[in-house]
């Protein structure tokens, strides 16, 4: 006698058919796309940084971070030092980042997958 009753034992032949059919669904989208979707929280990555206008930390700054590929946007506001961070980044993915303050704004910076360091490290000057 097996530990586990068998759960289609009960099931007519087309039940069991499309039992299968949903299992094998099922497990073909867990492969293709489970790979990009449950990546560990050690797969992920931070992304560090700090807000100055003048060589000054600017507090309450506003840092938006835009995903290049599904334009998909975060924001932070930064700090009293003018830091900032984003966790859980994509590895597979390249990010513009910029800060605005008022009618201050830094320059776009690129955050490539390339990018090398844990966390990576982006300064922003307001002009």
């Amino acid at each position: 006698m097996p530990c586990f009753p068998d759960p289609m034992k009960n099931l007519d032949s087309s039940s069991r058919k499309r039992s299968r059919n949903r299992t094998a669904c099922v497990t073909l989208v867990a492969l293709l796309f489970g790979n990009s979707l449950m990546l560990s929280a050690a797969q992920r990555r931070l992304l560090i940084g700090s807000v100055s206008a003048n060589g000054r930390p600017v507090k309450g700054a506003v840092v938006k971070l835009e995903n290049i590929r599904t334009l998909r946007m975060r924001s932070y506001i930064t700090k009293k030092n003018g830091d900032f961070h984003f966790a859980g980044l994509n590895p597979d993915v390249d990010y513009e980042i910029w800060a605005q303050h008022g009618q201050q704004k830094s320059s776009k910076k690129s955050v490539s997958r390339f990018d090398e360091g844990d966390p990576i490290r982006v300064e922003l000057a307001l002009e």
